[in-house]
């Protein structure tokens, strides 16, 4: 998976046609900047295939937004970061996961080696810090309650899972809205009806 990376997405030669040409899924992924989430889903299952537990890590800091994987190994996960390469390393030269490279960031930070890519910088926008975006603890509740329920209602392996495939796939991310809100909604009125019925009695 190293450089070139870009050429990973790109329609295969044989492919036909203005939709094969100019419309292909990967093709646009890239444009929309979620590379790292395709290369951080197909490394995944890759590891996965040899026995390993594998989630993802989404982070948002400044607007952006980096997906990187992490793989359960000896009972510890550890980040992997396909689109640039990337691992950690603490002062012992363990390989560590998202919260050892939270809590050090500006330790761990210093082992970004951008001279390894020859079609993507690593923006420092795309750190492990705590996010500038964090929102209220309830609000933060319920939005993991409610991609929880479809990750199960829909078979995905987890809440990270399904939040990946609504950043890959804009269609896909209203339908959960939409569907959310409308079950919500519905949920509203048998509430309001069952009361007003109480008051009536």
């Amino acid at each position: 998976m190293g450089p070139p990376r870009k050429g990973l997405f790109l329609p295969n030669k044989t492919d036909k046609g203005i939709i094969d040409k100019y419309l292909h899924s990967s093709s646009i992924a890239i444009i929309g900047g979620y590379g790292c989430g395709m290369h951080s889903q197909v490394f995944g299952r890759f590891v996965e295939t040899l026995g390993f537990d594998y989630r993802n890590y989404s982070m948002w800091n400044n607007g952006k937004n980096h997906n990187v994987a992490e793989v359960k190994i000896d009972s510890t996960w550890i980040v992997f970061d396909p689109l640039f390469n990337q691992v950690f390393k603490n002062e012992k030269g363990k390989l560590v996961g998202v919260q050892d490279i939270r809590d050090k960031w500006l330790f761990y930070k210093k082992q970004i080696g951008n001279n390894l890519f020859f079609d993507y910088t690593y923006d420092m926008d795309y750190n492990y810090e705590k996010s500038n975006k964090e929102e209220n603890v309830l609000i933060s509740n319920l939005k993991d309650g409610v991609l929880f329920f479809w990750s199960k209602l829909l078979n995905y392996k987890s809440s990270d899972d399904i939040k990946q495939q609504m950043n890959l796939d804009k269609y896909f991310f209203w339908k959960i809205i939409s569907s959310s809100i409308f079950i919500l909604m519905n949920i509203c009125f048998i509430v309001i009806y069952f009361a007003i019925g109480k008051l009536q009695n």
